[in-house]
């Protein structure tokens, strides 16, 4: 399976929120700087082969947790 599966702008980056959404969708939206650092671990985990999805948002998680530290700190 490749991960991540979803449609947009550019097929290898697929936000990664938990819930409905928050300050760390706000902060992606108006912050450059980590809008790109998501986007770079995106990039290089998306042609990589997954046994599971969550397998490919795990690999992420450090950087994710480390944008909604700065989203909540907002």
């Amino acid at each position: 399976m490749r991960a991540p599966v979803a449609a947009g702008p550019d097929p290898d980056v697929t936000p990664h929120v938990s819930g409905a959404g928050g300050p760390e969708v706000d902060h992606l939206r108006t912050d450059a700087a980590d809008r790109e650092r998501y986007a770079r671990a995106e990039r290089a985990l998306a042609h990589r082969e997954w046994h599971h999805v969550q397998d490919s948002a795990d690999a992420k998680t450090a950087v994710v947790e480390e944008i909604v530290r700065r989203a909540q700190r907002r």
